[in-house]
C-alpha cells in the first residue's frame, strides 16, 4: 500500500520547526499523509491531507520527497514525503476537533515520532535546510 504526505516545516525566530499532528486514535504523533484518490495528483494530495490534518497551506520546497517504509498493524506501508515550507498555519481546519497540532524543533520532533521511517524523514530534511 502507498501513501502520500508531507514534511510541513516553517521558520520561527530563524530557527527550522516541524508540524505534527496527532494520529486519528490520538496515540502517537506523525506527519500528515493519506491514501492515493484517483485523479488526484500525489503532491495535491500531500497538499490536501495537509491542511485537513495539520491547518496548514504552503509550497512544496526543501528538496527531493523522501521514501520511507512504516509498520502498521496491518503490514507494512510506503510512505513518500514531499517537504512542505508552510506559509500559513490557520486556527480552523477541517479535522481539528479529530487532532492535536504542534509545531516543534527537528530533535523534538524526532524524539515525539514513534515510527522509524518518519523520524529519517525529519532528520533528513533537517540536514537539507540547516
Amino acid at each position: 500500500m502507498r501513501r502520500y504526505g508531507t514534511i510541513p516545516w516553517m521558520m520561527r525566530a530563524g530557527r527550522l520547526r516541524i508540524v505534527l499532528v496527532q494520529s486519528k486514535d490520538r496515540d502517537r504523533w506523525v506527519l500528515p499523509k493519506g491514501r492515493a484518490k484517483k485523479g488526484m495528483s500525489k503532491r495535491a494530495l500531500a497538499a490536501l491531507e495537509t491542511w485537513e490534518e495539520a491547518g496548514a497551506r504552503g509550497e512544496f520546497f526543501g528538496g527531493a520527497p523522501v521514501d520511507v517504509t512504516v509498520d502498521r498493524s496491518k503490514g507494512r506501508v510506503r510512505l513518500r514525503l514531499y517537504p512542505m515550507h508552510v506559509s500559513v498555519l490557520k486556527k480552523r481546519y477541517p479535522e481539528r476537533d479529530a487532532r492535536q497540532r504542534q509545531v516543534v524543533s527537528p530533535k523534538r520532533a524526532i524524539a515525539l515520532l514513534t515510527d522509524p521511517g518518519m523520524r529519517r524523514a525529519v532528520q533528513k530534511l533537517a540536514r537539507r535546510l540547516t
